[in-house]
């Protein structure tokens, strides 16, 4: 009985400092600010809690403004037309699960509430970085991707990424997938700006990102304030740039992570943005050069990465099975990345990886 009594008094003791930890924050703060796609996103507001759960997440859309709206003097007629102009797409939530697990032994080891606390931070803070690389991973994944709803990788289990809602020329063209089962050959007004494929000088690509910032800027909803991109294409920007134009933001998002402004919006480069045209995975997925390179025009307004409520990366609880000599405790995260307007964002594809002049 005294073992069991230890046994469970260690995993009340786990349990319980475990969910000090969550409460604190440190977990999904950790998980947001490790790479500059998710502190971006972080810092500008776009990561939400959702509240209410429901079988998927329904996301209004606008396509069309109100054609009411018309000047009139003294006793003109008002026109009271009832105006459609939005429609609705659902997506589904994306479930992820992680463990974090100790043995006997090292409960051994380290006895003492002191102790076990601090090997406990230390597997929580393995287990953060993993959950990081992974969910970065996916929101980039291209080579995942399928064509049947819901699209992303791993048989449509993963979150839908940044590709998957801002596709290349081709796949727009090509209609191949239909987020919202809404038709893009159709459509049109769901479609994200595409890029001119076959960068290979310097003009040519300040040429395109000048052209693709403006496109997603043109209408209602603001401009890009995000330029994601691989690491060769930053770097071969950031050298054909003019050093007088080399401002760089300041922020906290900004911290450790390289940056550049390009008019209005924050450039910067994550190793698993991909080759948009070929396609395939970003150089940190693949341990490879990309073939290719991309620029990834986003307007974080229209972005949001959608976090359920209790299911924020909450510990389960940690158990002693009955035929194992370690405590496990599971750490679960449901949560969807959703855009609720793909014309505001667009991708620059094909940027040779030798541009030298």
């Amino acid at each position: 009985m005294a073992a069991t009594s230890r046994t469970l008094s260690y995993d009340h003791l786990l349990t319980t400092t475990a969910d000090k930890i969550h409460k604190s924050g440190a977990i999904q703060n950790a998980i947001t600010s490790s790479n500059p796609t998710f502190a971006e996103l972080m810092t500008k507001g776009r990561i939400k809690k959702k509240t209410v759960g429901g079988d998927q997440i329904r996301v209004g859309l606008m396509y069309q403004h109100n054609g009411t709206i018309s000047s009139y003097s003294d006793y003109d007629q008002i026109d009271v037309t009832p105006q459609d102009g939005i429609t609705t797409m659902y997506v589904p939530w994306a479930q992820y699960g992680g463990a974090v697990s100790i043995s006997g032994i090292q409960k051994f080891k380290n006895m003492g509430k002191e102790a076990i606390a601090d090997l406990l931070k230390e597997k929580i803070t393995q287990t953060t970085a993993g959950w990081s690389e992974k969910l970065n991973a996916d929101l980039w994944d291209i080579a995942g991707r399928q064509a049947t709803h819901p699209y992303s990788g791993n048989g449509g289990k993963n979150v839908i990424g940044f590709p998957i809602y801002i596709q290349d020329a081709a796949e727009v063209a090509g209609d191949v997938y239909d987020i919202g089962h809404i038709d893009q050959s159709v459509e049109t007004w769901w479609n994200n700006k595409t890029g001119t494929p076959s960068v290979d000088t310097y003009f040519a690509l300040q040429a395109a990102m000048r052209s693709m910032y403006n496109n997603c800027s043109q209408g209602p909803g603001g401009k890009p304030d995000l330029v994601m991109a691989d690491q060769v294409s930053y770097e071969i920007y950031e050298t054909g740039m003019d050093d007088q134009i080399r401002y760089s933001f300041k922020d906290k998002a900004s911290v450790g992570f390289e940056n550049i402004a390009f008019k209005g919006a924050k450039m910067m480069w994550d190793g698993y943005v991909p080759d948009a045209g070929t396609p395939g995975n970003g150089a940190l997925a693949t341990g490879s050069a990309l073939a290719e390179g991309s620029m990834y025009f986003i307007n974080t307004k229209t972005m949001t990465l959608y976090v359920g409520k209790d299911h924020d990366w909450k510990p389960r609880g940690f158990q002693t099975p009955v035929d194992q000599d370690a405590s496990t405790s599971l750490y679960l995260a449901y949560l969807q990345l959703v855009c609720d307007n793909r014309r505001k964002n667009g991708v620059i594809q094909d940027i040779e990886p030798t541009i030298v002049s």
